[in-house]
């Protein structure tokens, strides 16, 4: 997160805050984070107006798409902190763990062979369109260098 956010601070004289006002503390930082980042997506709204059609505008809509995701993704985990009685596990336990444990394995080794394919395909682009085709493929590696440390984390919940 972005310094720009100002904390928001543990209350003067609690010492022992209950997980709900803990989590409800950190749910309040997120939804800040969110409006003070607002006016930084009219930022790159307005840069992207007057821009015509090709990699430059490709480029800034493309940051713009990411940071609208990355807006719901803080609405929904401030959400997603304030449901009271929440199960810590969500996986149906309908499914076979075996079978999950395979998909799980299926999933990241696909991330696995995207980040391969991405880094080949970066010393095949045309040099004239180098930067841009570079950029973009950089961004699918850390996508899916992304992708790998959440299955990771699903993993990991899924064993607790």
């Amino acid at each position: 997160m972005k310094a720009s956010a100002e904390p928001i601070q543990r209350p003067a004289g609690e010492k022992n805050l209950s997980p709900d006002k803990q989590r409800e503390i950190c749910a309040a930082c997120l939804d800040q984070h969110v409006e003070t980042e607002s006016a930084i997506m009219e930022e790159y709204r307005a840069l992207a107006g007057p821009i015509e059609s090709g990699p430059i505008r490709f480029l800034i809509d493309f940051i713009l798409h990411d940071e609208e995701r990355h807006h719901g993704l803080l609405r929904m985990m401030a959400k997603y902190l304030r449901i009271k009685n929440r199960r810590k596990s969500a996986l149906p336990w309908v499914i076979d763990p075996q079978e999950f444990a395979r998909h799980m394995h299926k999933l990241q080794e696909h991330e696995r062979e995207t980040i391969t394919a991405c880094r080949d395909l970066k010393s095949q682009v045309p040099p004239e369109e180098s930067e841009f085709f570079s950029a973009l493929l950089d961004a699918l590696i850390l996508d899916s260098e992304k992708h790998e440390r959440l299955l990771l984390a699903v993993e990991r919940m899924v064993k607790e």
